[in-house]
């Protein structure tokens, strides 16, 4: 019974003692989003450039650019 208790302070100490771990896993979740929003911004400019320059449609999933990010928006670059 007092290991166990002894094994679980440990981990809870192990985890957010020095506050580092809190503020890595804020930063990994901020990037996570800025590159979100950036997969979105470029998905744009490259539906605008198809569609501008090169005078052709291509449609680009709303949902496969959430979920693959920049290998989707990679993927559509090479295939035209």
């Amino acid at each position: 019974m007092q290991s166990t208790k002894i094994a679980l302070e440990r981990i809870g100490n192990r985890r957010g003692a020095d506050g580092f771990s809190d503020l890595s896993d804020v930063f990994s979740i901020a990037a996570g989003i800025i590159i979100l929003v950036q997969s979105f911004k470029v998905k744009n400019i490259l539906n605008s450039y198809f569609t501008d320059q090169l005078h052709r449609e291509i449609k680009f999933s709303g949902v496969a650019t959430f979920f693959f990010r920049t290998l989707y928006l990679q993927y559509k670059i090479n295939r035209f």
